[in-house]
């Protein structure tokens, strides 16, 4: 895991798609 601006960026990523997956998680419990 880099300490960059990327490995931020993507650590950005992960957590709206762990969001969105929640979210989703919840409408089609």
């Amino acid at each position: 895991m880099s300490t960059g601006p990327l490995g931020r960026r993507e650590r950005n990523k992960a957590e709206k798609q762990d969001r969105i997956f929640a979210a989703a998680a919840e409408l089609f419990d």
